[in-house]
């Protein structure tokens, strides 16, 4: 939802699991790494990072969807497959 790590500044990794659908607006304060589990890129708002994520990470088989979807391709850069 909108806000719900807002003010959360000592998250280091967001792990969001394989049924994430939605990510709203200014969900994240600050946080290093951002690992979305879901193939379907989830609905993002254009502000759901304050701070932009040093990295985020995608299942392999949708590093290119994430990449070209709306709001995600402002990250195109730092997104990559998940280490497994």
């Amino acid at each position: 939802g909108e806000y719900i790590f807002n003010n959360s500044t000592h998250l280091t990794v967001v792990d969001l699991c394989s049924a994430t659908t939605r990510i709203g607006w200014r969900a994240f304060t600050a946080v290093d790494t951002v690992i979305c589990r879901a193939t379907t890129p989830p609905t993002i708002s254009n502000q759901a990072f304050i701070s932009a994520p040093l990295s985020i990470k995608v299942p392999a088989s949708s590093v290119e969807a994430y990449k070209t979807a709306s709001n995600w391709s402002t990250y195109a850069s730092i997104i990559t497959a998940i280490d497994e």
